[in-house]
């Protein structure tokens, strides 16, 4: 997939072909990704000044939004434990 201008544009089968477009966050945002919730599904987020707005089910609507950075961090997504 691709973030552009506060909109996800997704390819599920990589065939190059838009499969789904979510409108989430913002053109200044940082997007990261991740397994939110431990559903064993690929959320979207955006990270912006310090916080982590998370989409948990890829619909568009805030799920969490998690306060943890700074502005001026990089955010990186993983399976930590």
């Amino acid at each position: 997939g691709v973030y552009r201008n506060g909109q996800w544009i997704l390819d599920y089968d990589n065939n190059g072909i838009e499969d789904k477009r979510i409108l989430f966050g913002t053109s200044t945002d940082i997007p990261v990704t991740g397994d939110w919730n431990g559903q064993g599904k690929t959320g979207v987020g955006v990270y912006r000044n310090g916080q982590w707005i998370l989409d948990y089910d890829n619909n568009g609507i805030e799920n969490q939004r998690v306060f943890f950075g700074s502005s001026t961090d990089k955010p990186k997504t993983g399976k930590w434990s």
